[in-house]
């Protein structure tokens, strides 16, 4: 599996061979379902070439994640009453 439930991705490959205006297309993944022996994930709909889409197939999505937030800092400066002082 390339997502998880509640990622953005994006589609890194075409579909079929007349599709690369969809590589790019960014969509959130809501729910795992299998379209015949395929994984694919449910999407917010859009319009592509006149029909609505609603699932994209997992082997074409790249998740879009950041790098993890620290729950606490722990690099910090101790600063002493002069360094605080501005000068005028």
């Amino acid at each position: 599996m390339n997502c998880k439930q509640g990622d953005l991705a994006y589609v890194a490959k075409r579909i079929f061979h007349d599709n690369d205006d969809l590589v790019g297309k960014i969509v959130k993944c809501h729910a795992l379902i299998h379209i015949g022996p395929y994984p694919c994930w449910l999407v917010d709909p859009f319009e592509y070439r006149g029909r609505v889409v609603g699932a994209i197939n997992d082997l074409v999505l790249k998740p879009i994640r950041g790098e993890p937030i620290p729950d606490e800092v722990t690099d910090t400066k101790i600063v002493d009453e002069e360094s605080m002082t501005i000068p005028a």
